[in-house]
């Protein structure tokens, strides 16, 4: 009864994370000129759970997108060509050694500017 009650409260304690929070900045770093990623954390995990990450990309100026929660692991990978950005999500392939795609998308960041979303 006891692993029930456990259970059943962490489930709801995860259900009240905000996974947009940008109260914990862990911090930037430029992509390309004019182009900048804000990472912030959203769980710092515990004993069994790793932490929780979100990330952002920005002009800091016109736009702020949000584009994913991620775990350490699922860091996403940003490559810049002209107006578009390419956004690659890589998984650790351990025991492989080899470097797993989940997730592909890109962004027009003229797009992004005329929108002015800030998320």
């Amino acid at each position: 009864m006891k692993r029930i009650l456990i259970v059943a409260s962490a489930f709801i304690l995860v259900g009240c994370i905000d996974l947009k929070d940008k109260s914990h900045p862990l911090g930037s770093s430029k992509i390309a000129e004019g182009l900048y990623e804000e990472w912030y954390e959203v769980d710092a995990g515990n004993a069994t759970t790793t932490s929780t990450c979100t990330s952002y990309l920005t002009d800091s100026v016109h736009f702020r997108k949000f584009i994913s929660t991620y775990d350490p692991y699922y860091k996403p990978d940003y490559v810049v060509k002209g107006n578009t950005v390419f956004v690659t999500f890589y998984k650790d392939g351990y025991p492989l050694k080899d470097t797993l795609v989940t997730k592909r998308f890109k962004l027009s960041v003229r797009k992004l500017q005329d929108e002015g979303a800030w998320e």
